[in-house]
């Protein structure tokens, strides 16, 4: 089942829902803007996993929604967030309580490789995260098998953690 907002064709925020061994899986896609119906929030019951990896951005409208719709989801859903894209873990390190109750278990970080130049996003785990300081994100570069750095100011980036 898909859901989507009315909006420009190619520019649409959709929401993909399916469920598996019991919990509700959420694929959330596109853009959260003025546009963004994000009144599913209000329903979400029991285990969620919320997918955020295909969020391409968030704007200041977009940003005044989900905080309101974070905040009206019901507290007998258990929502955990997975693949949070990078502009909403700036978000994230912006916003206090930006994802309200829920846990974030995995995000994307910008990576690049100072031996060959390129950039990618990597996914990281939360767990793998926690305990220590700096947490020194490493990855292998995909071109030249060279070690690969957060491509951000570490501390900055990664300020989220403490809350989690």
């Amino acid at each position: 089942m898909s859901h989507a907002g009315s909006r420009h064709e190619n520019d649409g925020f959709s929401v993909e829902r399916h469920e598996r061994s019991g919990v509700k899986h959420l694929h959330l896609s596109g853009i959260i803007d003025e546009f963004a119906d994000l009144s599913f929030l209000l329903h979400l019951e029991g285990e969620v996993m919320v997918h955020l990896g295909e969020v391409r951005r968030i704007n200041s409208f977009g940003v005044r929604l989900w905080i309101d719709g974070v905040r009206a989801i019901p507290p007998e859903a258990n929502v955990v967030y997975v693949d949070v894209a990078v502009s909403l873990v700036e978000q994230m390190n912006m916003i206090h309580d930006f994802f309200g109750r829920g846990r974030v278990e995995s995000f994307w970080a910008p990576m690049a490789c100072s031996s060959c130049g390129r950039t990618e996003k990597v996914l990281f785990r939360v767990a793998d995260c926690k305990g220590s300081d700096p947490v020194g994100l490493e990855s292998q570069c995909g071109a030249c098998d060279a070690k690969m750095e957060l491509d951000d100011i570490e501390e900055q980036y990664l300020a989220f953690l403490k809350d989690f």
